[in-house]
């Protein structure tokens, strides 16, 4: 959750929860549908179209958000510590270069290399000589 999208500082309190959570059993609706109880106490808040929508994902561009990363810096491999060192062959880092994003990929390779990159560079920067 240290990294997630979802925010609920409402529900932060932990005393708010473990009064819901007592009540839950000890309530004759306790086996009411999830969010019952939330539903009610915003009704005169809320428009119904928000609280009787259905739950829905997010999904985030992450070919368009990669593809944007290696515009800006995927030459970087192309002449970089991983090239200088051995790691990479010049005609391997060019490939990796274009920023390639298989489908169904999380994190291709790519995108490692150029991670790997960034980072090698910047130990090198912080390292005494």
């Amino acid at each position: 959750m240290a990294s997630s999208v979802e925010t609920r500082l409402p529900f932060v309190d932990y005393k708010l929860a473990e009064l819901a959570v007592g009540l839950r059993y000890s309530r004759k609706d306790y086996d009411s549908p999830p969010k019952t109880w939330l539903k009610k106490a915003v009704k005169d808040i809320l428009p119904e179209r928000v609280i009787k929508r259905r739950k829905t994902g997010f999904s985030p561009p992450v070919k368009k958000w990669t593809k944007l990363i290696f515009e800006k810096y995927g030459n970087m491999l192309k002449d970089g510590v991983l090239v200088e060192t051995g790691i990479l062959s010049a005609k391997g880092a060019a490939v990796l270069a274009k920023g390639y994003f298989p489908k169904n990929a999380v994190a291709p390779l790519s995108y490692k290399a150029l991670v790997l990159e960034l980072w090698y560079r910047k130990i090198k920067e912080l390292t005494p000589r």
